[in-house]
């Protein structure tokens, strides 16, 4: 790619021309690089000199990390090729746009156990941990650059983090391996983006520490331990979409995921059906399973929910600014030290059929800007974190989804934490 360059001043100078590009068509979407620095030239010009700069591309500048293949590709797309003195876009000069053929970001393996480390092509607020010694030291003695080494922490309640390219269909449960050392808490599986409802939700336990001496080695270790949790797939979902996996608690980490998938001729039934109703596909309480959604109501009325396949309603969901009961339980939890940024609300959750069902809250500018979760008030005053997004309604209106089991109070809250990294032998 050649550009002409002319100094229009009147005195001698350098300038460094400088080549980006950008995929439009990247696999990875928004999270792509915006601009990759892909070739430059020096040049000095005198007065009203003109030169014709050449700057020539390396294919392999234009390669990206495939998270699914774990090598580098040139991902095929349209790509934008822009010429300029900085990567400003006020200092872009002169663009083409250019097809490239290439490889595309291979499908995630479902049929084998994923490190989420790994596979990610994106995340917002984690950090992360050596799993375990013995894994490291075993996959170091293999020489493998990706060997599942790390897992991955929130940092606080909204973190997330985004494997690309799963083909979901056929698959009925998904399996995580997670650890806490500081509080339990739940994590939920969405396709395609943060705000959709919830494939499956996986509740956190607190873990305790395992201790063991390494293979081939007189070295006692003392570490996290993590175990696997299991949840249905709640609804018939097909195709390849992108896996956002969002944590709704601080210091929850998860390490691997393992998916179930329906073996061809056999008919385990549909996950996420009421309890008992289908013994092949038992949705008990806790276990991660989430309900057919019910459509948001608006606050103060009722809402009918989605049918099931059945033709049954699903849940009849009510959302009410709370009453003098409400308020007083949130007042006690005031007194207690808690932030509870605004009203309560009062929801009530009739012909419930599912484990889970999705509640609309309506929010103000305040509430918007200060509430960091929403939690359940119980009778004794005890709090439970419930796994929600703030986003907006069709209407455009901010408001709270969240994922419930139970009707009651529920407040929104505002908690604040330091973090300090977890020493390696803890």
């Amino acid at each position: 790619m050649s550009v002409r360059v002319t100094n229009t001043g009147d005195v001698a100078t350098s300038e460094v021309v400088q080549l980006y590009a950008r995929n439009s068509n990247s696999a990875y979407g928004a999270h792509a690089p915006k601009k990759k620095l892909v070739s430059f030239e020096k040049i000095h010009l005198t007065p009203d000199e003109t030169k014709e700069v050449l700057l020539q591309v390396d294919p392999q500048t234009l390669a990206l990390w495939d998270v699914n293949r774990s090598e580098w590709i040139v991902e095929q797309g349209n790509y934008e090729f822009m010429i300029g003195t900085s990567a400003g876009d006020a200092d872009v000069q002169v663009s083409r746009a250019l097809s490239i053929g290439g490889k595309s970001i291979a499908a995630l393996p479902l049929t084998q156990s994923l490190n989420v480390f790994d596979h990610a092509f994106a995340s917002n607020e984690v950090v992360y941990h050596e799993v375990s010694k013995e894994r490291t030291a075993a996959q170091l003695k293999a020489k493998a650059i990706v060997g599942g080494y790390y897992a991955v922490r929130s940092k606080q309640n909204g973190s997330w983090i985004a494997l690309p390219k799963a083909d979901l269909t056929g698959v009925q449960k998904v399996k995580a391996t997670v650890a806490s050392n500081v509080q339990s808490g739940t994590i939920s599986l969405h396709a395609d983006a943060l705000d959709t409802t919830p494939l499956a939700v996986w509740n956190v336990p607190v873990t305790e520490p395992v201790s063991y001496k390494i293979s081939n080695a007189n070295v006692m270790v003392k570490e996290l331990g993590y175990v696997d949790v299991e949840a249905d797939i709640s609804a018939a979902v097909s195709g390849v979409h992108d896996l956002y996996l969002v944590f709704h608690e601080p210091d929850l980490r998860i390490d691997s995921l393992s998916f179930t998938l329906k073996e061809p001729g056999t008919n385990p039934g549909s996950p996420g059906t009421n309890p008992g109703t289908n013994p092949d596909s038992p949705s008990t309480p806790g276990s991660g399973s989430v309900g057919i959604p019910v459509k948001p109501p608006a606050s103060g009325s009722e809402t009918e929910g989605e049918t099931d396949s059945e033709g049954n309603v699903s849940a009849v969901v009510t959302v009410q600014t709370g009453d003098v009961a409400d308020q007083a339980k949130a007042a006690r939890i005031r007194s207690s030290g808690i932030r509870v940024i605004g009203d309560p609300w009062n929801v009530s959750i009739k012909d419930k059929q599912n484990t889970y069902v999705i509640a609309t809250l309506p929010v103000n500018d305040v509430v918007a800007a200060n509430s960091t979760t929403i939690a359940y008030v119980g009778e004794g005053g005890q709090l439970t974190p419930v796994p929600g997004v703030l986003t907006k309604d069709t209407n455009g209106n901010k408001v709270w989804k969240v994922l419930l089991n139970q009707g009651g109070t529920y407040v929104a809250i505002h908690s604040h934490r330091e973090f300090v990294d977890v020493k390696p032998s803890a």
